[in-house]
């Protein structure tokens, strides 16, 4: 089984508002939505993981991130891709949850969901956060880095989604990132 675990933030980022409250999500940008669809199409299936942590303080109701999931979902399968599970973390970052990265639970979670292993799983990670649950859970840990070089990251970088579905999906390109200098 090829799994792709993508935080939340590698598809879309979260556009905060001066309160601090959560926008509306935007919309996951075209070559996000291509780089989903060619991964689905060379056989991979794709997960989120996603903190929410603006449930457990009141500023979100689960429904409204399950709304946006399905928001996500939908143009996602508009564009010939497919997201086939979503895992969210809904604790406060001090609850001491397994689920919250750096914890590797959500991860474990999606794992066993897809009766694959750490092993097989890439995990693209943005925040340290989610670079940390990846390692502590075995998988296979790529840092989604504008650049593509992040040389204080612990793991190799990529610059986009379109570079994970290449290395991914190109026979001639190695599947994994070359280690970044460090």
């Amino acid at each position: 089984m090829k799994l792709v675990i993508l935080e939340r933030s590698a598809l879309v980022a979260p556009r905060p508002t001066a309160d601090s409250r959560p926008a509306p999500v935007a919309d996951v940008p075209v070559p996000a939505l291509e780089a989903v669809a060619r991964l689905t199409h060379g056989g991979y299936h794709v997960a989120l993981a996603s903190h929410q942590a603006n449930v457990a303080r009141g500023l979100l109701e689960m429904t409204t991130v399950n709304a946006n999931h399905r928001r996500m979902a939908r143009q996602v399968e508009e564009a010939g891709g497919r997201i086939d599970a979503v895992a969210v973390c809904p604790h406060a970052p001090d609850a001491g949850c397994r689920c919250r990265m750096p914890q590797p639970g959500m991860l474990l979670d999606l794992i066993e969901r897809f009766d694959t292993t750490a092993a097989a799983t890439r995990m693209v990670a943005v925040s340290d956060a989610a670079v940390a649950a990846g390692l502590a859970a075995g998988c296979i840990t790529w840092r989604l880095c504008a650049d593509g070089n992040d040389s204080d990251a612990p793991v190799p970088t990529v610059s986009d989604l379109h570079e994970v579905a290449t290395r991914l999906l190109t026979a001639s390109a190695p599947a994994d990132p070359p280690a970044t200098a460090g």
